[in-house]
């Protein structure tokens, strides 16, 4: 205990006068559980409100890395493939305008077979044939046995409803045959088939 040196008048110069200065009280030294659990409760809700949503988005940033990484690997052969096998891309460009070229001609027969049946009723022949697909013409030169038929023919021919006009050439006699030819334009719709 701390003690003080006193000096009185009734004593002497060196005796001491003890003074207690911290009283005697007992203070228990248990530790405070109440803190502890709040620090149970804290780390409990971090645990349920930050580490299981970030461990199931981290989970779904895994996979995604993983597919792009095996995508980026996919396209690296690809094109080691393309390298390799002298593949041009203009090539392929090419080969996609002739599809679509395919798909107008087979629009550009579906318009030339009825005319070209209608022709063969009357005995004729188509000797050459021009389809203009931005005009929608059809031009035809078409031998026929009489000068007369051309007009029986143009007749036939414009009651069809994918044909929007028909004219025709004034018929020519062929050299040395009794045979005619003339050159018909017809105009043609081909989206009303």
């Amino acid at each position: 205990m701390p003690n003080r040196r006193y000096m009185g008048k009734e004593r002497g110069e060196h005796e001491f006068i003890y003074v207690d200065l911290l009283p005697n009280v007992k203070r228990p030294r248990q530790f405070n559980v109440n803190i502890l659990y709040i620090v149970l409760i804290a780390v409990a809700a971090s645990w349920f409100l930050v580490y299981m949503p970030l461990s199931s988005r981290q989970e779904t940033l895994d996979t995604v890395l993983e597919q792009n990484n095996d995508m980026t690997n996919q396209l690296l052969l690809l094109n080691e493939e393309v390298v390799g096998y002298r593949i041009e891309q203009n090539r392929i460009d090419f080969m996609s305008q002739l599809d679509r070229i395919e798909a107008l001609q087979t629009d550009y027969l579906d318009v030339f077979i009825p005319v070209r049946d209608i022709v063969l009723n009357y005995n004729g022949e188509i000797t050459q044939l021009r389809y203009d697909r931005i005009s929608q013409q059809l031009q035809l030169v078409v031998i026929l046995n009489t000068e007369f038929t051309f007009q029986n023919l143009n007749l036939e021919l414009l009651e069809q409803d994918f044909i929007t006009s028909s004219e025709h050439t004034t018929p020519n006699q062929q050299a040395g045959t009794v045979r005619y030819t003339a050159t018909y334009t017809i105009g043609v719709d081909i989206d009303a088939e």
